[in-house]
């Protein structure tokens, strides 16, 4: 609920700014729901929010940029040597990621009233608080978990490419609709989302 309650004041909040006409705002926003494309029998769901601005260029193309905060959950991997040339102490454990995103797409959509579109694109992303979870209890029946890289420091800035495919449907002057959609960062912070949204006419 804590996640759904912002998303509606920030849907209201457009809807007023379409009611004056203002010039330039954001006409589209979604919640949505991520899990890392690796160790899917490990707990690494997230959440996410965004806005953006969405202008039809022809029929059947548009262009969508914004701004996104998304919270995701990787696995890294940490080693100690003491020192020494050999680890003497090693460990697998959860990250959690606080990002601000600046997304690009490129839109095209196919159909009437109710539409199927594809969004490939690319994003910019600072990386702007990291907290350590918990460790990665391993069963040992199971393969070993994906580890992004060896170390605690995670770089500040990532940068990927990204692959949305939605299915939209109009109601009154919204279109709402429903996006599954890659998210591959170069540098970590890879994950499949589910995104729900409003954008409106």
């Amino acid at each position: 609920m804590r996640f759904i309650l912002p998303f509606l004041l920030v849907a209201q909040f457009a809807f007023s700014q379409k009611k004056t006409e203002m010039p330039f705002f954001l006409n589209e926003y979604n919640i949505s729901v991520n899990h890392s494309i690796y160790n899917l029998k490990y707990n690494t769901f997230g959440v996410g929010v965004g806005g953006y601005r969405t202008i039809n260029v022809k029929k059947h193309l548009a262009l969508s940029f914004g701004l996104e905060y998304n919270f995701s959950k990787q696995i890294h991997g940490y080693k100690f040597n003491g020192g020494h040339s050999y680890p003497i102490n090693s460990n697998d454990f959860y990250l959690s990621l606080n990002t601000i995103s600046a997304p690009f797409y490129t839109r095209f959509q196919f159909g009437e009233k109710i539409k199927f579109f594809v969004d490939p694109g690319f994003f910019v992303e600072s990386i702007i608080w990291v907290r350590r979870v918990k460790d990665v209890i391993q069963n040992p029946n199971e393969p070993e978990p994906f580890i992004f890289r060896t170390g605690e420091t995670v770089p500040t800035i990532n940068f990927g490419g990204s692959l949305g495919l939605g299915l939209s449907f109009p109601l009154e002057k919204i279109e709402y609709y429903i996006k599954p959609e890659l998210k591959f960062g170069i540098i970590n912070n890879r994950y499949l989302r589910i995104c729900f949204g409003v954008k409106f006419k």
